[in-house]
């Protein structure tokens, strides 16, 4: 059975974003190995029967230098490893994993998983980050996208062929470890947002709209589930934070490893996010039948429909996220359960893991 390299920023992505994936590697018999930077996950990746080869970079940094380094670094672990593919994940072991896979003559199997900071920022960025696409996406075999608009957007900008890309439906969710779950009795109303605590991700404005909705009578409760100052330029300094906290905004909770008792006590998942590849913490959601409430942008508008299985709202507009939540929170208790039901039936429809799985082990040498 064939080899596949699995590269992705840290090991801590790949065992909650990307492990359905590499569970149904190893069930198929392929032998797996990860690369990427040490956070302590790379114990549990390595405990599910897999070689892992440490990679170290900044996901954030900007020095073309560092970055040129570490197309050589990919490059040594791929001579090391002896890879028949190289599966990547997130933009620079896309790009850099992609460019030293084509220069180890081994096919480079990148997937498009969101956007980010690199395309979503003004200045050169962009530019230079497109260019980088351009050159690293010519050398590989396939491309994967986990949405539409994002594999239109690298088609138009002459980033990669169309006939060298194919539609995934993001990571997959297991829909018997997410079950449907009963939705909370108790009050206030509680919305729950599960990611990094980014400005991309629209938390600014979630604050200001609870801001909002609190000078109209509304109450709510709003969880934030994610890291606070991770190593992103869109990150959200911890004293802005604690200030929001200190004046009853928000509540914060750690990570977690297994987030559905905290999803379990939410009546809604909310993602105000500026892009998206196809968002996990919605998927997830939506598994455990919860409405989703989301701007209407790439990848969540994916998983939801407006007034069906929830609200969408524009993205960057505190305004229309408040109107959106009020919307929900004035919402029968039958009418979100008919909303939940929705979002749980679409998890079944297209999002099963193993949809997505197979999706891959089609593409990969077997």
């Amino acid at each position: 059975m064939g080899h596949v390299l699995i590269v992705s920023n840290c090991a801590w992505n790949i065992f909650h974003f990307r492990k359905p994936i590499l569970d149904g590697l190893l069930r198929s018999g392929r032998k797996v190995t990860v690369s990427a930077a040490r956070d302590g996950y790379e114990t549990l990746l390595v405990e599910q029967g897999v070689a892992f080869e440490p990679l170290e970079f900044s996901a954030s940094g900007k020095n073309p230098f560092e970055d040129a380094l570490l197309a050589v670094r990919l490059r040594r672990i791929i001579r090391k490893a002896k890879p028949d593919a190289v599966l990547t994940f997130t933009i620079k072991p896309n790009i850099y994993g992609s460019l030293a896979a084509a220069l180890s003559g081994t096919p480079a199997y990148p997937t498009v998983s969101g956007l980010g900071s690199a395309f979503l920022s003004g200045g050169i960025l962009p530019k230079i980050t497109k260019f980088l696409f351009r050159i690293a996406l010519k050398g590989a075999r396939l491309v994967f996208f986990q949405n539409e608009d994002d594999r239109e957007l690298f088609h138009r900008e002459k980033l990669v062929e169309l006939e060298k890309t194919r539609l995934v439906a993001g990571s997959g969710i297991d829909l018997d470890a997410f079950k449907a779950a009963s939705l909370p009795t108790s009050k206030p109303f509680t919305f729950l947002q599960i990611g990094r605590i980014l400005a991309d991700k629209g938390v600014r404005e979630l604050v200001e709209a609870t801001r909002i909705l609190r000078a109209e009578g509304k109450t709510c409760r709003v969880l934030l589930l994610g890291e606070i100052g991770s190593d992103n330029p869109s990150a959200i300094p911890a004293s802005e934070v604690r200030k929001w906290i200190d004046e009853g905004l928000v509540e914060h909770v750690p990570p977690v490893n297994d987030v559905r008792p905290i999803i379990a006590q939410a009546h809604t998942l909310i993602l105000p996010s500026y892009r998206e590849g196809l968002p996990r913490s919605l998927l997830e959601g939506a598994a455990m039948a919860r409405p989703l409430l989301a701007s209407e942008v790439p990848g969540c508008r994916d998983l939801v429909s407006d007034g069906v299985n929830g609200f969408l709202c524009q993205a960057r507009s505190s305004r229309s996220l408040a109107d959106a939540m009020a919307r929900m929170i004035d919402l029968s208790r039958d009418d979100l359960v008919r909303m939940g039901t929705k979002s749980r039936a679409l998890a079944e429809r297209k999002y099963d893991q193993s949809l997505v799985t197979e999706a891959y082990l089609r593409e990969m040498p077997a």
